[in-house]
């Protein structure tokens, strides 16, 4: 498979167009590529996350090929339904998919206005289908009895919308001073701004089998719906148990009459020619993946497993998908990078990606991977990295962050097509320390779960004065802060 698929179109311009490998990654990142306009989609697939679980209780510890079989199509359906009408997958994050529609750089002939409907028009569309696709979508696996339903709910945000880039130089952070071996750059790429706080808080007043937005974008689309939620600032919502063929059809039609169309460009990977300088393709790519592609970065072959890893969650309080983009704060975001990507390398771990909604911004990282698993054990590299990472953002940006520390069996692989992938971790242990992360006592503290706290006790002196925590869907978490000790064991 072309790595290339693994990164979106906005990467796969940079990287075709201006990218220069002998130009210092400091002079170009962190920056922010600004869109006045942009559509953005949060489609969220309920029980995706506890399908993968239920499998693997199932399946066996040797299933990860049979798991993928079962939970990779309707990933595939996502992306495939997005490329149709021009979109661009942005991240996936465990449950859910965030998909951007942007003005193309051919788009200047275009008046504003309407391309601005082209887009609307596609986006909801897109939408729609999908509505349509998961009202009565099930996986079945007869061998194990399993017939289980899945739902989607879609929030939609339109507005201005920034493309953040930050990553850290290795020729000049902190790991080079320590003899370590000379790694290459690490970059990060995710959206931001008001379409993607538009279509978070949609989504959060929506349910399954529903897709919900605003006010501005109903009143863009020109469509009359009739079902209202929300107070001070209504929102509308369409139901999978309405006529959606109404909907559909009159959208349709609307595209049809404006007489133009928006190039698919991210599901056209193979007019990307072989010979096509990939040296910073890698650096937007995790660790895990770095070592499953050829060396020239025109292929990789990466398994799908089920692993015991362990994971450490962020939650950065002091950033918000509204404000990250300005200079003060890309740089101070950019200084959290540089202390994440230290640490993990220094504790041999993988950065798995960055990602910002309506609530805040996250840092997943993960221990036990495909080729970067220790035989001791996840457990004790993993919290050693999050206390020292939790201490360098005190010196950045103080109380203002959470960091979870959770272990587990998880699904590890690739789920999407061959135009637009990623690896993903989906789990129980995924879920937890997201949930763990946005406690109010995790605030400016690491907290780490019952499994992680029994395999690190020895290595860290805990502080037990905290009351157990039950989480939803889930007993018996153990909240222990973590306490810094210098004499624990590796």
């Amino acid at each position: 498979m072309d790595p290339l698929a693994l990164v979106p179109q906005h990467i796969r311009d940079i990287i075709a167009s201006d990218w220069d490998p002998l130009q210092s990654v400091r002079t170009r990142i962190p920056r922010a590529v600004l869109e006045e306009f942009g559509m953005v989609a949060i489609i969220d697939i309920s029980g995706y996350s506890k399908l993968s679980s239920e499998l693997e209780k199932k399946m066996g510890s040797d299933s990860g090929a049979k798991i993928k079989e079962l939970i990779n199509p309707p990933m595939e359906l996502i992306i495939t339904r997005v490329h149709e009408h021009g979109g661009s997958v942005v991240k996936f994050a465990g449950d859910a998919v965030i998909a951007s529609w942007t003005p193309s750089r051919d788009a200047d002939f275009i008046r504003t206005e309407h391309y601005r409907l082209l887009l609307s028009l596609n986006c909801f569309v897109c939408c729609l289908k999908l509505l349509v696709d998961f009202k009565s979508y099930t996986v079945v696996a007869p061998e194990i009895e399993l017939d289980q339903s899945l739902k989607i709910h879609i929030g939609i945000g339109m507005g201005d919308l920034a493309h953040i880039h930050i990553g850290v130089d290795t020729k000049q952070d902190s790991i080079s001073q320590q003899n370590t071996p000379s790694r290459a750059p690490r970059n990060e790429y995710f959206v931001a701004g008001h379409a993607v706080i538009e279509s978070g808080d949609c989504l959060n007043l929506g349910k399954s089998g529903t897709v919900v937005f605003s006010e501005d974008f109903r009143a863009l689309v020109d469509f009359q719906t009739v079902t209202k939620i929300g107070y001070h600032h209504p929102q509308h919502i369409i139901s999978d148990t309405e006529n959606l063929s109404l909907y559909l059809n009159a959208a349709i039609g609307k595209l049809t009459r404006l007489r133009i169309s928006i190039p698919k460009t991210e599901s056209r990977i193979e007019t990307y020619n072989t010979d096509l300088d990939r040296s910073g393709l890698q650096t937007y790519l995790d660790e895990c993946l770095v070592t499953n592609c050829a060396a020239d970065m025109n292929s990789f072959q990466m398994n799908d497993q089920l692993r015991s890893v362990t994971v450490v969650f962020i939650k950065f309080n002091a950033f918000h998908a509204e404000s990250v983009q300005s200079y003060n704060n890309l740089n101070l975001l950019n200084s959290c990078m540089d202390a994440i990507v230290s640490s993990v390398r220094y504790h041999d771990g993988t950065i798995r990606q960055f990602n910002c909604d309506d609530k805040s911004l996250t840092a997943l990282l993960c221990w036990g991977l495909e080729g970067m698993a220790h035989e001791k054990g996840e457990q004790v590299l993993a919290v050693s990295a999050a206390v020292d990472i939790s201490q360098k953002l005190h010196g950045i940006i103080g109380v203002e962050h959470s960091i979870a520390v959770t272990s587990g069996v998880v699904f590890s692989g690739i789920v999407g097509t061959t135009s637009r992938c990623d690896a993903t971790v989906l789990g129980v242990a995924v879920n937890n320390a997201a949930r763990i992360m946005s406690l109010g006592i995790c605030k400016g503290i690491v907290l780490c779960d019952a499994e992680t706290h029994r395999n690190s006790l020895n290595d860290f002196k805990y502080d037990s004065s905290y009351d157990q925590v039950f989480l939803k869907g889930f007993h018996g978490l153990c909240n222990d802060e973590l306490t810094y000790d210098n004499s624990r064991r590796f």
